[in-house]
Parts: structure tokens; sequence; C-alpha cells
């Protein structure tokens, strides 16, 4: 087997068929298999998936989060290569084959991702720097202005980023393998951050090349009409990478530093039970 897709399903049962319809009618010239992990969807997700002879489904008890279901995927996987695929993505050409050819023909080492598309045809968010004190705390003084423009520059060809969004990351299991596999410990965000951390510190490069074509449908596997619980998850998750990977008084100085500058945000929440949540989020300890 050269590739196992694997694809974590959370109650977005229609972006999941068309993300795997579009890898079914694009990839070709390749021996390969598509995972579904369902995070114990409530929408008939489960009953729907379990019937498509295409795909090997696999049912959790748990919604267990975002990594921990990659994890399980990787489990039943047979392919040499694992293709970490959001299900908020659309295959617009023979993505699956571009990635394996230029990793077999380059580094199989490294982690390959491409500069993903927006529904428009404009570029997405497709990689970013790792995280830093500095860099994050500057991320949270701009959450006031949200069109703020990406700091992404375009490239061709194939250039060298800190990490690869974990919508689409293209690795041997191997490599995989080496870095621990995800953290259970990030329910959702930044654990495709984390786990690429720890690969640099191996010595694994992450590499986007410009020839695989994907739409993302940004936010769609995490179901927009709950964006202030992954609002707080994701703050969650950034407070549990920097105690992660910085010393403890650095750490120390982040949290005061972003309770400082977020506690303003407690009165843009609507409703007593979210600005009780915010101000939990910003002031609990992570262990």
């Amino acid at each position: 087997m050269d590739v196992s897709v694997i694809i974590v399903n959370y109650n977005t049962i229609e972006l999941t068929l068309n993300c795997i319809n579009s890898i079914f009618t694009h990839t070709l010239g390749i021996d390969f298999e598509v995972i579904v992990v369902d995070n114990n969807s409530d929408d008939g997700s489960g009953e729907i998936l379990r019937l498509d002879k295409r795909i090997v489904f696999i049912q959790n008890l748990a919604n267990e989060g975002f990594g921990s279901a990659n994890n399980t995927g990787y489990q039943y996987a047979k392919g040499k290569y694992l293709f970490l695929l959001n299900s908020d993505t659309i295959l617009l050409n023979n993505a699956i084959k571009l990635f394996y050819d230029y990793a077999e023909q380059h580094l199989s080492s490294c982690v390959y991702g491409t500069m993903l598309l927006n529904p428009d045809n404009t570029y997405g968010h497709s990689y970013g720097k790792f995280p830093t004190i500095l860099n994050r705390l500057g991320f949270i003084l701009t959450l006031p202005f949200p069109n703020k423009k990406s700091e992404e520059k375009l490239f061709e060809g194939a250039f060298h980023v800190d990490y690869i969004t974990g919508a689409d990351m293209f690795l041997t299991r191997e490599t995989f393998e080496k870095a621990g596999l995800f953290d259970t410990a990030f329910f959702m965000y930044y654990e495709e951050t984390d786990l690429q951390k720890r690969m640099s510190q191996m010595g694994i490069e992450r590499i986007i090349i410009d020839s695989p074509k994907i739409i993302h449908y940004n936010g769609g596997s995490s179901k927009r009409k709950r964006s202030n619980r992954n609002d707080f998850r994701g703050f969650e998750s950034l407070f549990r990478y920097m105690k992660k990977h910085n010393s403890y008084m650095s750490y120390l100085s982040f949290r005061i530093l972003s309770f400082l500058i977020l506690f303003p945000l407690v009165f843009y929440w609507t409703g007593r039970k979210a600005k009780l949540r915010f101000l939990h989020t910003i002031l609990t300890s992570i262990n």
C-alpha cells in the first residue's frame, strides 16, 4: 500500500462525503486507502459512512479530539505514507500522487503540504511560524481586528516552513512514529504545531510544494456554529503549547500578559455562561 488517507469526521457528513468523492475522482496511478475516523458524531454520520464500501470506517465511542482520532486512524493504516486530510477539503487534481512522487524523488523523511486554496480560489492559511511569546502576544493584540491580512508569503516551487497546517500533512508512517504521534493532551488546535515542533528538534524538515491543488473550507470541520467553544479551546491549546515548549518563567509571563490583554474581551462574549467560560480559560492553569 502506497498511501493511507486519514480523515477525521465530527458532525460534518456532507463535507466528509464531498472530500471522499474528490479523492476517488482525482486519485490515479497509486495504491491508496481512505480511513475515516468518526468522533462519535450525533448527526447520523456513522450510519452513513459505515455503508460506504470504498473506505475503512472506524467508530469512536467518544469525541477524542483531532489528534487522538488521527492516532487511531494511523493504527489501522497500511500505507508507507500517511496523508492526514481535513474533512472540509476538496482535491482538485491528482494531489495524493503528486505528493507521493515528490516525496519519493526527494526526501521521504520530510513532512509535506501544499498552498491550500479558499473556495474563491485565493490562497488560504497553509503554514506558519512556530509560536513564540512575542508573536503570540502580537496575535492576541490583533483579535479585535478579525479582517487582518495573512502574514503568509506566496512562493513558487518548494520551500521550507516551521509548520504545515493540519488540514493536509503528507508524511511516512515511520516519520509519524519517530515523532511520537500527536500529543492527545491537545484536544483541538496546535496539535499539528506541537507535532512539527518536535519534528524540527529531530531534524525532520517541513516543506510546502505547489503542485497539489486542494480547496480548504477553513473551519468547516470544527462546526462554525460552535465558534465560542472553539475559541476557548484555541486559547487552552495555545497556553498548553507555550507551557510545553518554554521555561516556566517565560510561560508564566506569557499567561500574565495574555490575561491583561484578553480580560477586556470578556465583555465581547454574549451570555453569562460564555463570559464565565472565557474567564475560566484565561485564568486556569494547564496541567
